[in-house]
């Protein structure tokens, strides 16, 4: 029995599988689930918030090499301190900042153009704009 980091085997069967650019993206409630067949999409939701996406995305961080995020302007100007515990776990992170109708076009491709990406967990998070995608890098020095 594993004792200790990630416990959920859905989400780590996508840690396991993620390599160099690929992206999990961590989602709120409001979000709606992708359905396209080559990425794994795992609802964590139990009742409103719970669990957060922070739960979530603090767990990731300290399990994968992440290089890049990926985040709406509207969480940027909606949820500051979000973004500011996000910066506070992975410093120098490259932040590519698009529109949410873009984070949305980028997730939800149906036709598998976004080959890169392999997961999306969606929390219990009742609060707007909380969604960021997390590019894999690597761990070589």
């Amino acid at each position: 029995m594993k004792k200790t980091g990630i416990l959920n085997p859905l989400i780590l069967n996508v840690i396991a599988k993620a390599g160099h650019r690929d992206m999990i993206a961590v989602t709120d409630r409001g979000f709606p689930l992708a359905a396209n067949g080559h990425m794994t999409t795992i609802d964590v939701s139990i009742v409103q918030n719970l669990p957060t996406v922070l739960d979530i995305v603090i767990p990731l961080l300290n399990e994968l090499v992440v290089e890049e995020i990926i985040i709406a302007r509207e969480t940027i100007e909606c949820q500051p301190e979000f973004l500011a515990v996000i910066r506070g776990k992975n410093p120098g992170v490259v932040e590519t900042v698009i529109s949410h109708a873009e984070l949305k076009q980028l997730l939800l491709t149906s036709d598998g153009r976004n080959e890169q990406m392999i997961g999306q967990i969606r929390t219990g998070e009742f609060s707007p704009y909380m969604n960021v995608i997390l590019v894999c890098g690597v761990a070589f020095s």
